[in-house]
């Protein structure tokens, strides 16, 4: 957001005659918008200076490498489909569709129109001047989303640029669209011309405030948080009970919400593999690999090797998770390759991985979905 506002500040700086720029000559803007930016280059000064503990950030050439930056990867950002990947994409396209979010935002992709008109829209002429500030913002948003695809992935991702801005002059655009579009109908029904337009204008008013009031309440989440919801509470509640320093080893999805529920840590989840730092992913990646090894292997000494070496206190598996159904329909499990093959391989042939036997002697806690064994009892266990 520094940089999208440090664009526009540089923006309001030139002004143009036809395609020729120019300095402006009103000098509050001038002292403000440099300022502005000198601040601006304080705060990111830092980010530019110094290393991150993670390593650099990963290539384009490395990205197109790793799984899940292809389609349904965990991170996915490469797609062959034109309007997905420029358009309909969290990250790599402007995801118009969430910019149009409320549906009465669609208002604001007309508001261009009404300048076609301007002598049947009068309240434009006193908003023209402030419009210019919704321009300012998306030309240098749209500027950085396509310079950060130019240098992918130096400047993270490209909708981070203009995902945010957009919505933002979107929703300000629809509203002035309203607006201007009942000032008219008023200003209409107003002409002492007849009384049949005044009525006709004040039953349109009506409509437009009724819209406007009775939409929201019409939708279920008219303003959506999207906060994740835990669906199992009892498994939260035994988690908690545990040492502050309990670790977690678990492949299922439930592994996601464990630090935000029960404030214990998990060794690794889908949600903490975001592949940017390659001093931080290429780590956690081999946490995964070694989990999904040791929970699908027949060797019970492997299993306790990687509870040894990594401190694993708590093992959570998903009742389902012996199942090749599991493994081979989960994206996020089938990007681990080439260990996740080799276990889809295992189960098919029949091998019973070792973990699976033990779901009887070591389990502390048990309900329709979950299981989770204890590593104490695990290392107790003779090797088989």
């Amino acid at each position: 957001m520094i940089l999208i506002f440090a664009g526009a500040l540089f923006w309001q700086l030139w002004q143009f005659k036809g395609f020729i720029p120019r300095l402006v000559q009103d000098r509050q803007i001038y002292l403000f918008s440099c300022i502005s930016l000198a601040v601006a280059f304080i705060l990111l000064l830092p980010y530019v200076l110094a290393s991150s503990a993670y390593g650099p950030t990963v290539t384009l050439e490395q990205a197109r490498n790793i799984p899940q930056f292809m389609a349904g990867g965990r991170t996915a950002f490469f797609n062959d489909n034109f309007w997905e990947y420029w358009i309909g994409s969290m990250r790599s396209g402007i995801t118009l569709h969430e910019a149009l979010v409320p549906s009465l935002a669609i208002a604001g992709l007309f508001l261009p129109l009404l300048y076609k008109f301007p002598q049947r829209f009068a309240l434009l002429k006193k908003i023209s001047p402030k419009i210019s500030y919704l321009k300012d913002l998306l030309i240098p948003s749209f500027g950085w989303f396509f310079l950060a695809h130019a240098v992918l992935f130096k400047l993270y991702l490209p909708n981070r640029y203009v995902a945010r801005s957009l919505r933002v002059a979107i929703i300000i655009a629809a509203g002035i669209t309203l607006m201007v579009l009942l000032e008219a109908v008023l200003s209409w029904g107003n002409q002492p011309t007849s009384q049949v337009k005044s009525i006709a204008a004040q039953f349109a008013t009506a409509l437009l405030i009724i819209l406007l009031v009775g939409y929201p309440l019409s939708q279920d989440k008219f303003l959506d948080t999207d906060y994740m919801i835990g669906s199992y509470p009892e498994l939260y509640e035994f988690i908690k009970e545990q040492p502050k320093d309990t670790l977690i080893a678990s492949l299922s999805d439930e592994a996601d919400n464990i630090a935000s529920f029960t404030n214990r840590s998990v060794l690794s989840s889908r949600e903490h593999a975001i592949p940017y730092h390659m001093g931080y992913f290429q780590p956690l990646r081999e946490r995964i690999f070694d989990l999904i090894e040791a929970q699908y292997s027949p060797d019970l000494a492997l299993a306790k090797d990687f509870l040894k070496r990594y401190g694993v206190d708590l093992w959570l598996i998903e009742n389902s998770s012996f199942n090749v159904p599991y493994l081979a329909d989960n994206r996020w499990l089938t990007d681990q390759q080439p260990v996740t093959q080799e276990a889809i391989k295992q189960l098919e042939q029949g091998t019973i991985p070792a973990i699976a036997l033990l779901q009887n002697t070591c389990t502390v806690f048990q309900d329709d979905r979950y299981t989770v064994l204890e590593s104490a009892c695990i290392l107790k266990e003779p090797n088989r």
